[in-house]
Formats: C-alpha cells, structure tokens, sequence
C-alpha cells in the first residue's frame, strides 16, 4: 500500500461522479464478485457519494464501496502520487508512472487501489477498472495492472454542426473511454457568438449550450482546443457575411485592414469561452493548389493567394494568440510539396505554387498538425521535416487504419519535438454516420495509446 501521509479520507473525487456519469446510487439485483487469486469479493451494495469538492491537498479518496465476502466494507481507492511515492517503487515501476495519463490498478487483499500522477491516469484507471468487470462478468482476475501512453496529446478533432449537446456528450464518453485526452472543435457557424465575422446557423448552439458541453469534456479530463478555420476554407466564416474581404472565392484577403479588427473580435470571444492552451487556425488547401476539390479549385493562377500573404497572416495571427499566452497550432499541407517527397501520397503535399519555400519562414513555436489521410508506405519524411527545423509535430489521421498505424508509429518514432496525433471525423460526424465515427474513435483511441498494437497487413 501507497503511505497516505496522515491525510483525512475524502469520500469521492470528480473523477468518480464523471466515469459513473454522476449516478448516487446503483443496487445490483445479485451480489456481483471480483476474483484476485481465485477469491472472490463480493459487492452487495455499490454507492458514489459525491459531497462538495475536497480541499486543496487531499490525495486519497474513498469510491465505490462495497461489501467484501468476509462481510467489511471497502473500497477502490484513487491514489494521487508524489514524489515520495514514486521513490517506493521499483525503477521499472517508476518509469511508467512518470508518464503522463498513466495509471496503476492493484489489488491489495480486499482493498484495490487506483494510483496515478494526475487526474487524467485516475479517470483512466476507473474506466478500465469498470471495463474489465463488465467483460469479465464482475470478476477481476489481474492483481496489477499499469499502463501507459505512447503519445503525450492524443486528439479527437470533431465538427459539431447540427449536433445536439447529448450527442456530443456520448462523444465525449466515448472519447474518454478509448483514452483520448484532447478535443479539437471546430467553431465555424455551430456556436451562436456575438462576433460580427460569423452568421450563425439556424440551429447553432448557443453560448450557454456549448459551455456546458465544455464544462463536461473538462469535468472528463480532457484539454479542450478551438479551431478557428482562418484565411483558406471560408465557406462558413467570412464567405456569407463580408464576401467583400475575399481575395477570391474562398480565401480572406490579408491586405484588408477590417479581416484582422473582425479576426481578433472574433478570436477574443473564442478565447473567452473556451479558455484554451492553443488555438488551431487552419490554413489549410489554398484554393487552386491542388485538384483534390474540383469545384472550389481557382482556374486561374492569378487569383491564387501569393505564398508572401499567406506568411504574413500566420504570422500576424501567431503573434496575436502569444499576446495573449496561447499556442498557436495550425495545419502543414501548404508547407510541404510533392516533389519535395516523391514517395509520399500527394493529395496530402500542397505546397505548390512557392508555398513549400515558406517552411522555415513559419515561427519554430508553432504546432504543426500534419495530416496524412491515404498513406500505405511506413515512412512521412514531410512530417521528419517540420520537425527537424524545430517545430513540434501532431501527426493526423482520418479513417484509412493502414494510415493511421503507420503514421502513429512513425511519430512515436521521431527523435524530438513529436507532440502526439490527432484523429479526424470530418463530415461523418454532422452526417451522423455513427459507425464510421465511433470505428475511428475505438481505433485510432487504442493505436495512439499503444502504437505496438498488431497492425494490418
């Protein structure tokens, strides 16, 4: 047993309430057992008590108690660690728990335990707990249990339009069940702002709805990050209201004064509601670089936007967000071109027309989130060089599972600045094709956790 250092037993932590979906009370029609060494313990009754906050400094925590077959109360503990703790261990022990979201779950004569250096590893450990007595039938057969990540951010990117706030709450659930730790929402016209730049869909959430949801996801453990879709993809930002600040049909135009008074109201009230870390700005498939989606491709190279001004406005926003102490992450298709990377899959290098040139211009602090949708080969030497001039890397898949476990491993292999991966869903998600998304999230969840998952074929 861990040293609990004299401090008083709380009788619940978030975590609890939030991995039992805040349920008081369950009463299971039959005694339901654990089996640690072929005895069993019985749980007669199961009770969450969820009393106000604990005070700063609480470490242990009382959930679910139940009733072992010698007839004692008792309990799984949620431990958080410390320094002190760790040093208990053995090095091999130690090693995995100094990993961020990483968890031990332990049976200790009746008692079990659920240790980890942060909250995140505790939720984890809950849900792992409650999966292993659902698919066992009640029982637990391991004694110990630790586990740990391969990637430090692992992303769910999600584009809730027309969604309902239930819905994205079972996303939620099931993002934290398959162990992401991150969500990436796209703002466009789904959320219902008082900013001038965006006219709000019929159905949009408002304010009020989305900061619920918000509190949920945070309640859950997870960073929430907003993406702002800015400068390229305009169809729901600048394109409906102020058509008159396009540089053509689908790209803001930098040199307009009243783009960036509209931007930064825009942004502020973004970074009011979600109070984020980061902000993802997009800038991704420049109109007319690329022939992926013909209809909105520009014929004429005249009205494709000069590499100079898509520069100017990362920067500009760049130096924006760090104003205000937020990360700016943004999309890297435009800063890689296909004959740079003859091997790779093209319909992921868009940096034609000069754009690639921009690569060691963009600011080394800036995340670059490099999307590789349809890639059979092992190896994204496009995404080796972002990080080899400095900036951090978040490698992003969207449904094909060739890629995404070739491109997890390759960037759980980079040797520095590799951040984590993203999973997309794209359309899937305000089509409702439920399926497809829950197949990416349960796969892409278990391979950016354990990236040495058996891979296809």
């Amino acid at each position: 047993m861990f040293k609990q250092k004299n401090l008083p037993l709380a009788l619940i932590a978030v975590a609890v309430a939030i991995v039992l979906g805040g349920t008081t009370s369950t009463q299971p029609t039959e005694p339901v057992s654990y089996i640690d060494n072929n005895e069993p313990l019985h749980i007669s009754e199961l009770r969450v008590y969820q009393p106000e906050r604990p005070p700063a400094g609480y470490r242990t925590v009382l959930a679910k108690p139940f009733l072992a077959e010698s007839g004692k109360e008792t309990a799984a503990r949620l431990i958080l660690l410390d320094n002190g703790d760790l040093d208990e261990l053995s090095p091999k022990q130690r090693s995995i728990l100094e990993i961020p979201n990483s968890f031990r779950v332990a049976v200790q004569g009746e008692d079990i335990e659920i240790s980890s250096t942060g909250r995140q590893g505790l939720i984890y450990g809950l849900d792992e707990l409650i999966s292993r007595l659902e698919l066992n039938g009640g029982k637990l057969y391991t004694k110990s249990l630790l586990d740990a990540p391969d990637h430090t951010i692992r992303a769910l990117h999600l584009v809730i339009r027309s969604l309902t706030t239930s819905e994205l709450i079972d996303l939620i659930d099931r993002a934290r069940k398959s162990r992401f730790n991150t969500l990436i929402i796209q703002v466009g016209d789904f959320i219902r702002l008082d900013a001038r730049a965006v006219e709000p869909r019929p159905d949009a959430l408002s304010k009020e709805q989305f900061s619920s949801v918000l509190d949920y996801a945070k309640d859950n453990g997870f960073v929430v990050i907003p993406d702002v879709p800015l400068l390229t993809t305009q169809q729901k930002f600048f394109k409906n209201s102020f058509p008159e600040l396009l540089y053509n049909e689908l790209t803001y135009d930098p040199r307009e004064p009243k783009v960036y008074e509209l931007v930064f109201e825009h942004l502020d009230e973004v970074l009011e509601l979600f109070d984020p870390p980061a902000v993802h700005i997009g800038h991704d498939e420049v109109s007319g670089t690329y022939n992926l989606h013909k209809k909105s491709a520009i014929r004429d190279e005249g009205r494709i936007l000069p590499p100079d001004l898509f520069l100017q406005d990362v920067i500009r926003l760049h130096d924006y967000l760090q104003s205000k102490g937020v990360e700016t992450w943004m999309w890297g298709d435009m800063l890689v071109a296909p004959e740079e990377f003859p091997g790779m899959h093209s319909s992921n290098l868009h940096g034609r027309f000069g754009y690639a040139q921009l690569r060691p211009k963009i600011p080394r602090d800036i995340v670059i989130c490099a999307w590789h949708y349809w890639q059979n080969k092992p190896d994204y030497p496009s995404v080796a060089s972002f990080t080899a001039q400095g900036n951090p890397v978040l490698g992003a898949t969207w449904k094909k599972r060739r890629t995404v476990e070739t491109l997890t491993r390759y960037v759980a292999g980079l040797p520095n600045n590799s951040r984590g991966m993203i999973a997309t869903t794209w359309f899937h998600v305000p089509r409702r094709e439920w399926d497809i998304v829950h197949d990416i999230i349960e796969t892409s969840g278990s391979l950016f956790w354990n990236t040495r998952l058996e891979q296809t074929p």
